[in-house]
């Protein structure tokens, strides 16, 4: 909490500077438009920063609307419209891809040291993989975002079901995996639950394993034409198709934070931002 906590600070600090020449010359007031609802975790710590903030400098003062995950799409508009919006956050991708003709590059920014970063510039307090993928994004040298709140795609298994089962490894390929859900099925289990806002994430991920990043990158940013009747695409259309009509996979809307599954669930997917590992390699 004190870390990222201390991030926050410096990312004001960072746009604020930008009118000021020395510390005590702080004052303005930041329009702050959220990704986070008022009651989340992480909206009470964006709080909480922009709090410490004031607290340091009195004369710098925050309006904050907390929009939720539509926030990029109202940003876009309210942009548009000209509304006054400082600072926003939103998912990398799409942050960017419906707003990049609105940002400015703070990349010198990144190279100074502030109060709240112990002496050190301020890229040295933060995970060099965060600006990567910021400059990843945006295709360019230029920082006009930073990646702050990671996350990533995981299974999780219940092992007492796999006990149940017999089953006494995780599996290692795509066809491992398939095998394991059939035993799981034929047991009465559920084997894979997922929260129903997600659940068409597994296709992106399963497309990825199957024909890596660069051909999904370039279909996602083709648009809708032939490149979808590519036949890896519609294996993978159809390999999804076929676990939900087994059951193989079960949509829910689950909450998350304090609450108990049902232990008929054998695999829950939980948190998909960041595509990572899923825990078995196809082949």
């Amino acid at each position: 909490m004190k870390k990222l906590l201390t991030i926050l600070l410096a990312l004001m600090m960072i746009y604020i500077m930008t009118n000021a020449t020395t510390a005590e010359d702080l004052s303005g007031h930041i329009v702050y438009w959220s990704i986070w609802n008022e009651t989340e975790s992480n909206a009470q710590w964006m709080q909480n920063a922009m709090d410490s903030f004031s607290a340091l400098y009195p004369n710098v003062t925050f309006d904050c609307v907390w929009n939720g995950r539509q926030n990029a799409a109202k940003v876009n508009a309210a942009l548009a419209s000209g509304q006054k919006i400082d600072i926003f956050d939103a998912n990398s991708q799409v942050g960017y891809v419906t707003n990049s003709e609105y940002l400015i590059p703070v990349t010198k920014y990144f190279d100074q040291v502030y109060p709240t970063t112990n002496g050190k510039p301020y890229k040295d307090c933060v995970l060099p993989a965060f600006a990567n993928m910021s400059r990843q994004i945006a295709d360019s040298d230029e920082l006009y975002m930073f990646c702050y709140a990671p996350s990533a795609y995981m299974f999780f298994y219940n092992r007492e079901i796999f006990e149940d089962c017999g089953i006494e490894k995780t599996p290692d390929t795509w066809e491992e995996f398939m095998n394991v859900c059939q035993i799981l099925l034929d047991k009465g289990y559920i084997p894979i639950a997922t929260d129903d806002a997600y659940a068409y994430r597994l296709f992106g991920v399963y497309l990825t394993q199957l024909k890596g990043n660069e051909f999904v990158t370039d279909l996602v940013n083709s648009g809708l034409g032939e490149k979808w009747t590519n036949e890896g695409v519609v294996s993978a259309i159809k390999t999804m198709e076929k676990m939900f009509r087994k059951d193989t996979i079960k949509q829910a809307k689950l909450l998350l934070r304090g609450q108990q599954f049902s232990r008929k669930w054998s695999l829950r997917v939980i948190l998909p931002c960041i595509i990572t590992e899923l825990g078995y390699r196809m082949k």
